[in-house]
């Protein structure tokens, strides 16, 4: 018996040794790969933003604001502005303010090259929120979102729980 459970012991450490290794090797190969160290949330942004060519202070001075919600809900009904969702994809998933596009800030770059933003008017009003007033992403995407070029961002800093408390339009998905 305690020769079975030695044999168990060591499987089990060659199949975690071998996990191990395999992560190491897929998370040297992909673009969007983990650091090993801890990276603060503006250093990874700027290592997303270098992704789509733009560099360590190339910034572009443009006013940011922050907009209320009554603005906002008329902007968003009158589809005047492009709404962007910075929350994490499941979040988005799970609901969204109608008509967002899910920008969040991990992954940034990817999401970006993705939407097809890149490519659209640039001066075109944007803004952007995430999950409440702590939530700091929607900060970060709106300044990333300035950086590669977008001339009118703002931050509805309220975010996604005060929306939902408003009872303006969600999408789920079906």
């Amino acid at each position: 018996m305690r020769e079975g459970l030695r044999e168990e012991g060591l499987r089990m450490a060659v199949m975690v040794a071998g996990s191990l290794v395999l992560g190491a090797v897929v998370n040297g190969v992909r673009s969007d790969s983990v650091p090993w160290e801890y990276e603060p949330k503006a250093q990874r942004m700027s290592r997303e933003l270098a992704r789509v060519g733009i560099k360590e202070g190339e910034t572009r001075e443009v006013a940011a604001g922050a907009i209320e919600l009554g603005e906002f809900a008329g902007m968003v009904r009158e589809k005047s502005v492009l709404v962007i969702d910075a929350r994490a994809p499941l979040f988005y998933r799970m609901g969204h303010v109608a008509g967002a596009i899910n920008l969040p800030r991990e992954g940034f770059a990817s999401f970006l090259e993705r939407s097809g933003l890149l490519g659209k008017d640039k001066s075109r009003a944007v803004v952007v929120y995430c999950q409440s007033e702590t939530c700091e992403d929607s900060r970060m995407v709106a300044e990333s979102l300035r950086r590669v070029g977008f001339t009118s961002v703002r931050v509805f800093r309220e975010g996604w729980r005060r929306w939902l408390e408003s009872g303006e339009p969600v999408e789920k998905p079906s």
